[in-house]
C-alpha cells in the first residue's frame, strides 16, 4: 500500500466517502479504509483520514475499531497516530 497516499488524497479531494464500508463477500469482513490502513501499517493514510473527519469509532464485523486492530497487529506507528489524534 506504499504510495497510495496520493490516491487517497485525490479521492478525498473529490468528495469520496471516508467512512465507506468494504464488504468482502467471500470472507465476510466489513472494514473501512481506516481499518485496512491499520491492518497494513499505513500511518500516513490514517493521518489523512482522521484529518478529514473519518469516524474512528466505526467497528468491523469482529467489533474492533481501527485503533484496536492496529494494536492487535502491533502497528506501532499507527497506534501512535491514533493516540496523538485522541490527544488533539
Amino acid at each position: 500500500m506504499n504510495g497510495y497516499i496520493h490516491i487517497a488524497s485525490y479521492l478525498i479531494a473529490h468528495n469520496a466517502d471516508v467512512n465507506l464500508v468494504d464488504f468482502v463477500l467471500i470472507i465476510q469482513i466489513e472494514r473501512t479504509v481506516l481499518h485496512w490502513s491499520a491492518e497494513f501499517n499505513q500511518p500516513d493514510i490514517i493521518k489523512l483520514l482522521l484529518k478529514n473527519n473519518c469516524d474512528e469509532k466505526m467497528r468491523d464485523v469482529d467489533g474492533r475499531t481501527a485503533h484496536e486492530l492496529a494494536k492487535v497487529k502491533g502497528s506501532k506507528e499507527c497506534i501512535e497516530v491514533f493516540e496523538r489524534h485522541k490527544q488533539g
